[in-house]
């Protein structure tokens, strides 16, 4: 095995420690609804406060327990009240 195969194994196998990011693991959307990937195999959440039919983003920490989530128009925290300053706004 020459030394640029080496390097190649060594990246794919370091690229596989940082896969584990949860940040991305729950997501919430639609009627009330969300995701949770978290677990085997993914569980349903209903306990949202957004409604919405188009765009929308979740953001978690590194743990997988959710920070915030928005339409673009309001942002709830992770207690699905809405945040300060968190309304009006003017996303579409």
């Amino acid at each position: 095995m020459n030394s640029y195969n080496k390097y190649i194994l060594f990246f794919v196998c370091l690229s596989n420690m940082f896969y584990a990011q949860n940040e991305t693991k729950k997501w919430y959307f639609g009627a009330y609804a969300g995701l949770d990937f978290m677990t085997t195999p993914p569980s349903s959440l209903s306990n949202g406060s957004m409604s919405v039919t188009e765009g929308c983003a979740s953001v978690s920490d590194a743990n997988g327990a959710i920070l915030f989530y928005t339409d673009g128009m309001t942002i709830w925290n992770q207690s699905h009240s809405i945040m300060a300053n968190g309304s009006g706004l003017f996303g579409m």
